[in-house]
């Protein structure tokens, strides 16, 4: 009840996904997503649910472009010749396909036209979380699902 939902509706409508991706039948205060609670976060089950659909580098490096056009929004075309610029080879498909994905995790909102795609509030948090841990998640895969 304390927490401001700046997202509004949207914010809350990625909430409650995530609460019915990641909890059992019945939902405790526990189940909320960490940085609603603002505890210290801990995005590990994420990742592993992540790591099982896709690739985690390609999702590292769409979510850091995302990170770089806030709150402004980038689209997948621009996205996709970033990140092969930087050695990253990656489809439209697969952009789009990730940003499905960053969506139903509420990482991320995506919008037809040109509003783009950008990192929520929540996509930020993990993304500075994937940073911290990048050498233990992404090259060595050391997380235990």
């Amino acid at each position: 009840m304390k927490y401001q939902w700046p997202g509004n509706i949207r914010e809350l409508a990625n909430a409650v996904a995530y609460i019915s991706f990641m909890a059992t039948d019945v939902v405790n205060v526990s189940d909320l997503p960490a940085y609603i609670l603002n505890t210290d976060v801990d995005f590990s089950m994420e990742f592993c649910y992540i790591s099982t659909v896709c690739d985690t580098e390609k999702a590292f490096q769409v979510m850091s472009h995302l990170s770089r056009h806030n709150p402004a929004g980038i689209g997948r075309k621009f996205l996709e010749t970033e990140c092969v610029q930087n050695g990253i080879s990656i489809t439209e498909s697969e952009i789009r396909r990730l940003l499905s994905i960053f969506t139903k995790l509420g990482w991320a909102n995506s919008h037809v036209g040109r509003s783009g795609s950008h990192l929520t509030i929540k996509g930020q948090a993990v993304l500075d979380w994937m940073k911290r841990y990048k050498d233990i998640l992404i090259k060595n895969k050391k997380i235990t699902c």
